[in-house]
């Protein structure tokens, strides 16, 4: 199991993203208002709130998307 420490934006998140959720929210489309290809702009978040919350998964929509069973 990897630690919050071991995971790297650029290296590890990044193209899973550009692969997976850019064509819906990047810089071209951006579905709810929410911009996933940087790392501010999913702080930000969208029509939802903060995508992302540093160090409170709980709280992080993304988290609790792509987490989901369904």
């Amino acid at each position: 199991a990897l630690s919050a420490a071991d995971v790297d934006y650029g290296r590890d998140v990044r193209k899973i993203f550009k692969e997976r959720c850019w064509s819906c929210h990047g810089a071209l489309q951006q579905q709810s208002d929410l911009r996933l290809d940087t790392v501010a702009l999913m702080t930000q978040g969208g029509a939802g709130g903060p995508a992302i919350v540093a160090g409170k998964p709980a709280e992080s929509l993304l988290w609790n998307r792509i987490s989901a069973s369904d």
